[in-house]
Order: C-alpha cells, then structure tokens, then sequence
C-alpha cells in the first residue's frame, strides 16, 4: 500500500514538472496553439510518466525556463530524488557510477572552491546555480532513464523536437516576431548590433526559451538530426526524409556558420558509408533545400559562403581572440583557473570564450579541465563499444564535440547531460558490443562458441 501510494505521488509529481516545464515553453505562443500543444504534452506525460525521456530532453531544450523553475518544482524533483535513492544507487553501479557521478561531484567541488579568489560574485553565484541543477537534471534522468523500457518511444521524441523547434521558428516569423542576434546583448555596447558591430542579421529559427541565441539551437538540434539521419541510413521512407529536411532548415536558418559545417560534415559522413540508396536520397534532399533557400532566402546563402572570409578577416567573427584570452587565463593559474564563471570579467568584451573546453581550461585550470575531459571522454570510449557504427547517438556526440569547440555553451547542464545519454542509453537497451570493424578472429571465436553451444544443446537431447 505505502508503495502504491508513493508510486502515485510521484506520477503526479513527474507529470507537473513535466507540463511546467512544455508550459514555459509555449507562454509566449498564441493562446489556442498553446492550449493544443499543452493537451499533447499532457497525454504523453500521462501515457508515460516514469519511463518517459520526455522529461530530461524538455529540460534540455527549454534550459532558460527550468533554471527559473518555482521553489515546489524544485522541492518536487527533491522528493522524487529521495524516494527512489536506492534504486539511484542500483542504477549508478549498473551504469558505472565511478565514471559519471563521482567525477562530476570532484568537478563540482573544484568550482566552488574557487569562490575564494573569484572577482564577481553574481557571475559565480549563477554558474554555481546551473552547477546543482545539472546535478539535479542527472540524478533524475538516471531514474527516468532506468525505467525507460520503451527506447523507441524515447528516440522518436528527439526527433519530433526536432520538428517542434523548426515549427516553433516557423511560427514567430509568420506572426512578425522575428528576433535579432542585438537583443542578446541588451543593456551592453552590442545592444542592437552583432558581435562585431555590423548591420543585424535576422536568426528566423530560433527557439526563445533557449536564451534567444541562435548557436544553441542549431547545436541542440544535431540530435534530432542524428536521429533522422539513423532512421535513413537504415531504411529509407517519407516520414525520415522530411523529418531530415525539417531539421536540417531548421539548422541553416539559425544562421550559425559553424553548426552549419558540423551538420554537413555529418550529412558527408553518411552519404559516404551507407547504401547507394540513402546517398542519392540524402543527395536529393540537401540539394533541394539549398534550391529552396537560395531562391526563397538568399540572405542564408551569403551568410553561409562568407565562412572563408569570417576566418581570414574577422578572426571567426572575434572567437580567435577570446580563444586566446581564454589561454591567458589559464597562465595566470594553471591549477585552479580564474574563477568559476570568471570569464566575461576578465574579457575587454564582456563575452564568454565561445568554446567550452577552453573556457573551462580558463576558468578551472588542469584540474577541472581533466575531470571534465575524463566524463567526456569515457563517454565516448563507453560508446565505441556497444553503439552501432550508425546510431543516431554517434552522429550527435560527434557533431556535438566539434560545435563546443567553436560555442560558448552558457548552461553546462547540457554538455552534462549529453553524456548522460550514451551512459543511458546503454544500459536501456544492453546492447552488445557491435560487430562492425570487429577483428577476424574475435568473429571466429563468437562462431566458435555458437557451434559448441548448439553441439552440446543436440547432445543434450
């Protein structure tokens, strides 16, 4: 009975965080398109409260909203964490606790400590702030995530992200709501202007509730695009193919150069290594919407083929020279950094480092740098082991990897949970280790061992 009742109050519990979170996502979009949308995110929340990745990827995609969630949001996911500490503690062993929670708690110590030589204290008050909520985020979704039997459904909700972010663009520049990159930068000398204090250019996809920085979306949107691009390099059909299409305008028009060449490298990867068929679909496909947009668009189009001009004239629109402040930070403490969340304070431009491997270097020198690359890189490891050459996974963690290192990625709950994903998604679904690129004689000996088992089951009988 305490069980049943227990079990109960968390479903509700899980289905208000839920809804309240889908719901800061939609408050700014027109009355009955919110109402609709909000009845859809309340069935799925219902169906599949407990198992549901729904949740953890909502936070993902609406990060600006979750870190303004109220006190009982907060208390609620507190109670939830409490009330399933045992089975938190069963799944951290089965996904190797001492590679994902011990090390980020290090990580997370060596931020704090360095409070005591930091400069500003609002900078650090609110990285340390998106430091618990990361914490928090993990521990759930390694609940949500355990219990998650249904790996499709939760695959299939990366990908309609995908479509809902694109839609959601979609819907601003219709209502003539379309944002500007100056915005960003309100109440500083950029206000109104880009970076550089050049003309402004207008990011028409570009999902609000995300900070109203266009890099993050197109960042956040190589998931679904891995996704869609599994879907076709497995089997073609049209629901794939427009799923791709959605996702890939949704990341030319965030206007983000770098997201752009990260997502035609992968699109390359794949037209390379699969069939013939899904070669010339995808072919099919890129051509077209680059038809589309530079006819509709052509805006895009420049702001795509200036690339080679940004990096000779403009140093990659100023990231150049953040990357170096970034490095002179680092020589000034090699151990500890700077100061957790230090570095606009210490940049003549008040910006972050526009990469986030670097800007870590900076701000929490060899220590927290290590730690952060330890997580980063057993993902990765843990990944070429049981996931398919093909796997949706790969091509995110993959395009992922490269775009932090030419993004400042505010909110490091994200990067954190991204490995959080290989580590899940492993142990839902106890894949074996993929036979692709597997040496001869470990195929022979896998052969070897059927032939016996079969010998000894015939002999049985």
């Amino acid at each position: 009975m305490i069980n049943f009742i227990r079990r109960y109050i968390e479903y509700i519990l899980l289905t208000g965080l839920y809804i309240w979170i889908c719901y800061c996502s939609i408050t700014n979009m027109g009355s009955n398109a919110g109402i609709v949308f909000l009845l859809f995110v309340v069935c799925i929340a219902i169906k599949s409260a407990r198992a549901s990745f729904c949740v953890m990827v909502s936070l993902l995609f609406s990060s600006m909203a979750s870190l303004n969630m109220p006190s009982p949001i907060i208390i609620s996911s507190a109670i939830i964490f409490l009330f399933n500490f045992r089975r938190l503690k069963i799944s951290g062993k089965q996904l190797s606790l001492s590679k994902l929670i011990i090390p980020f708690f290090f990580y997370l110590v060596i931020r704090i400590v360095s409070y005591l030589y930091t400069i500003n204290d609002e900078l650090f008050s609110s990285a340390i702030n998106v430091d618990f909520i990361t914490f928090i985020s993990i521990c759930l979704a390694l609940l949500l995530l355990n219990d998650a039997d249904d790996v499709a459904f939760v695959e299939r909700w990366i990908g309609l992200l995908g479509i809902l972010a694109t839609g959601y663009g979609l819907y601003y520049f219709l209502n003539n709501e379309t944002a500007y990159l100056g915005e960003i930068y309100a109440g500083t000398d950029f206000a109104g202007k880009g970076v550089l204090g050049d003309d402004l250019i207008k990011a028409w996809l570009r999902w609000v509730p995300i900070d109203k920085e266009p890099n993050f979306l197109a960042a956040l949107l190589l998931f679904p695009l891995g996704y869609w691009l599994s879907l076709v390099s497995n089997k073609i059909t049209v629901g794939a193919m427009v799923g791709l299409s959605i996702t890939y305008l949704g990341v030319l028009f965030t206007y983000s150069r770098s997201s752009f060449l990260v997502s035609t490298l992968i699109l390359l990867y794949v037209l390379f290594v699969n069939k013939k068929e899904s070669f010339y679909c995808i072919l099919l496909c890129i051509i077209g919407l680059f038809i589309g947009v530079f006819l509709y668009f052509p805006e895009v189009v420049d702001r795509i083929f200036s690339i080679n001009d940004n990096i000779k004239s403009e140093g990659g629109s100023g990231r150049f020279g953040l990357w170096s402040e970034a490095i002179i930070n680092f020589m000034s403490n090699p151990i500890l950094g700077v100061g957790t969340g230090q570095t606009p304070a210490y940049s003549p431009s008040r910006l972050g480092t526009h990469n986030l491997f670097l800007q870590i270097l900076g701000e929490n020198g060899i220590l927290g740098f290590s730690l952060f690359s330890f997580i980063w890189l057993s993902a990765f490891t843990r990944m070429k082991r049981y996931l398919l050459c093909n796997s949706f996974y790969f091509y995110a963690f993959l395009g992922y990897s490269i775009n932090l290192m030419t993004v400042h990625n505010f909110d490091l709950r994200i990067p954190f949970f991204v490995v959080l994903l290989f580590y899940a998604y492993v142990q839902s679904t106890n894949k074996p280790q993929s036979t692709i690129k597997r040496p001869v004689y470990s195929q022979l000996k896998s052969k070897r061992k059927s032939l016996l088992f079969n010998k000894t089951e015939y002999s049985s009988k």
